[in-house]
């Protein structure tokens, strides 16, 4: 039995929910399905909780694409969008640890030489010479055919 995009999407975010914000896309903005995002504070306390030491801000951007093809064109421009939408939203300062930005990519079918391209897109940048935290970029890839 093959599960279709939407079926795999739902499932994805229904586990999701509990703690991402999930939106999802317009139909115009294909082959991006929805955005998850994450945001998430700790604050070190001592004295009981009256003094603050450290406040530390983690987020964690997932976007969703769906193709039937996946090309090394459609990789390079999901990502590229992913990256640009991603760098938009991050807020970097002294309270800023790190911001994790996913690429999902649902697809069908693929040539093995995209999937070792889609294993090597990574990316990193640091701000302010990792003072005001980093982001990190990584794509995953899910055979629909496959399950």
């Amino acid at each position: 039995m093959v599960v279709t995009q939407q079926e795999y999407l739902e499932k994805l975010c229904k586990s999701y929910s509990a703690y991402y914000d999930i939106s999802m896309a317009e139909k115009n903005a294909f082959p991006l399905l929805a955005e998850l995002e994450m945001h998430k504070t700790e604050t070190k306390t001592a004295f009981l909780g009256v003094l603050t030491l450290a406040e530390i801000k983690t987020n964690h951007y997932i976007y969703v694409f769906g193709t039937e093809n996946l090309t090394e064109d459609v990789l390079d421009s999901c990502c590229e969008v992913a990256r640009k939408k991603a760098l938009k939203k991050i807020k970097p300062d002294s309270t800023h640890m790190e911001s994790l930005v996913t690429a999902l990519f649902l697809y069908n079918k693929t040539e093995n030489s995209v999937l070792k391209k889609a294993k090597k897109k990574k990316f990193t940048k640091s701000f302010l010479f990792s003072f005001h935290g980093w982001m990190r970029f990584e794509t995953k890839t899910i055979n629909l055919s496959a399950i």
